[in-house]
C-alpha cells in the first residue's frame, strides 16, 4: 500500500511504484564483469571454467583408460 506525504498542495510520492526485481544469470554477471573490469571477478569465473574442464577431461581419461584396459 503506497501512502504519500501530504503536504497540503502536493501529495509526495503517490505516483511511486516499487522497482521490478531484476533476473540475472551467469553470462549477464560474466558480460557487466567484463565491461566494467573487474579482473578479480573475471579470474574467479576463469578459474571456475578451468577447474570444470579440467575435471571433466581427468574423468574422459579414466574411461577411456578403464575401456581400453578391459
Amino acid at each position: 500500500m503506497n501512502v504519500p506525504y501530504n503536504t497540503g498542495k502536493v501529495k509526495i510520492g503517490s505516483n511511486y511504484t516499487k522497482p521490478l526485481p531484476q533476473e540475472t544469470d551467469g553470462d549477464m554477471l560474466r558480460i557487466q564483469t567484463a565491461l566494467i573490469g573487474d579482473k578479480g571477478a573475471m579470474r574467479n569465473y576463469m578459474i571456475e571454467k578451468l577447474y570444470a574442464w579440467s575435471v571433466g577431461f581427468i574423468f574422459l581419461v579414466l574411461i577411456a583408460y578403464h575401456v581400453c584396459r578391459t
